[in-house]
């Protein structure tokens, strides 16, 4: 009987730790449909830098331990709107869907005015294909 007994506990034991396994990640890739759709005879894309450089002083915060306010402080913002546009316009290239993505370099307003959005004019656009 005790043998019984030891070959069941035994039994069970090895099949409960033998369902055992590690943690295994699975990443889901997930797609949401474009918020602007471009008409299928579009086959080139120019990425532009068409924003101001932020102020340094403008939508900065910084919140200390311990404290319940945040405080102002300067930071400069010079090289986001670049990093941006050739992230977007690398992604774009990565995607495929487009046969050509070129990044314009130079940014397209030197004004002044952060606050102020200008559009493309259709004339820039000519000038840029």
């Amino acid at each position: 009987m005790k043998h019984l007994v030891f070959s069941g506990i035994l039994f069970f034991s090895i099949l409960f730790f033998s369902n055992c396994a590690g943690i295994q990640y699975m990443s889901i890739e997930t797609r949401e449909p474009a918020q602007v759709t471009l008409p299928t005879e579009v086959k080139s894309v120019l990425v532009v830098n068409n924003v101001v450089q932020q102020p340094d002083e403008i939508g900065h915060n910084i919140k200390r331990l311990g404290k319940k306010q945040s405080d102002r402080i300067k930071v400069s913002a010079d090289s986001v709107a670049i990093f941006y546009t050739e992230a977007l316009s690398q992604f774009l290239g990565e995607e495929e869907y487009f046969n050509a993505v070129k990044y314009y370099q130079k940014p397209l307003r030197s004004d002044n005015d952060f606050w102020q959005e200008v559009p493309i004019t259709p004339e820039t656009m000519h000038e840029l294909r």
